[in-house]
């Protein structure tokens, strides 16, 4: 008979919500396993930009400062996975001129947005007539990089279990949870879109695929991530993201022809430098209503607790969220009301 092993917390999901909880634990010494089947999801595939002010109507995000600088210290505490680049915003339409110099002049945005920048300064590499702006304090978490180094750091430990976890196989007592051989106080659900569990179904969701290039630019002025209906990240190496698409239809991660023509149509209209497509990759985003991630204990299952939900914006929030969920569950601390599970989608 298999022996069983004892944690406090059986994590579900190697994403960035579930790796950041991880992290959590390991400062404080409390055991934890993670189960993960190695596919993709919107964290491995998503670009990992953090982006202050966004939208046509150039709107700060929400709850920006709470999550920014906390997210950016976390990050460097581990390494050099987190990268600090200017946004080069570039108007699409005068209207869009037009919002920007509202915003200009409003206190809110003094940190985040600088005065026009006049695109002449770039024309052998960009295509437009219009001016744009540079939004500042922004970046971008090299995602890959970071996952897959903690994963390693998981699998020495043996913390990480390759695996998929399903519901069947998942006890729930008044106490504790077991799967196979792992008994634990509380088990995390950080799974993202694949949150397909009946005690799950009152979470509301409004999934949407997401698909991103991979490509080739050579002589690209690398100084910026380049933001015009798509983006264009500079990854090294004369390598560069661009992404991404919305789908709402065909919630599967196989790369799709008409996403495809979509971004590469966009990047030649966008950009006057040849390029090469590399890779082509898709996931499927997990959007909560309201566009804001939830966090907390199920009402009804007290052993069950969930961080889901944080959409595009993964890297910005899954840092904080997932502090606010540990503090919570080992200190009591309480929880935004906006982000509280029990409060945002359940009725008593």
């Amino acid at each position: 008979m298999e022996q069983i092993r004892k944690v406090k917390y059986l994590i579900i999901g190697q994403g960035l919500a579930g790796t950041c909880f991880a992290l959590h634990c390991a400062k404080k010494n409390i055991k934890y396993v993670i189960v993960d089947k190695d596919t993709p999801n919107a964290s491995k595939v998503g670009a990992g930009i953090i982006n202050p002010v966004t939208g046509k109507q150039l709107n700060k995000t929400w709850e920006l400062e709470r999550f920014l600088i906390y997210s950016r210290s976390f990050y460097r505490e581990f390494g050099d996975f987190f990268v600090e680049k200017k946004i080069l915003k570039v108007f699409k339409s005068e209207k869009e001129l037009e919002k920007f110099k509202t915003r200009i002049n409003a206190s809110e945005f003094k940190e985040y947005l600088s005065d026009n920048f006049q695109l002449k300064k770039i024309t052998n590499d960009l295509n437009g007539g219009f001016q744009a702006c540079f939004i500042n304090n922004g970046g971008y978490l090299k995602t890959g990089e970071f996952l897959h180094h903690h994963k390693r750091e998981f699998i020495k430990r043996f913390q990480y279990i390759d695996d998929f976890l399903l519901e069947k196989d998942l006890h729930i007592f008044n106490d504790r949870v077991s799967w196979k051989n792992i008994e634990a106080e509380q088990v995390i659900f950080a799974n993202g879109s694949n949150s397909n569990f009946s005690f799950l179904n009152k979470l509301i969701f409004r999934k949407a695929k997401g698909e991103i290039l991979t490509v080739h630019i050579k002589d690209l002025d690398d100084s910026y991530i380049y933001n015009k209906e798509i983006f264009i990240l500079p990854i090294g190496n004369s390598k560069y993201k661009v992404g991404a698409t919305y789908s709402w239809d065909l919630l599967d991660d196989i790369p799709s022809f008409d996403a495809y023509q979509y971004l590469t149509n966009k990047l030649k209209n966008f950009c006057k430098k040849t390029f090469k497509v590399l890779e082509h990759n898709a996931a499927v985003r997990p959007i909560l209503t309201g566009r804001i991630p939830a966090i907390g204990k199920l009402p009804d299952l007290s052993q069950i607790a969930i961080i889901n939900g944080l959409g595009s914006k993964g890297a910005l929030f899954a840092p904080k969220l997932s502090e606010m969920l540990f503090m919570h569950l080992e200190n009591n601390k309480p929880i935004l009301e906006e982000l509280d599970v029990k409060k945002r989608f359940y009725s008593f």
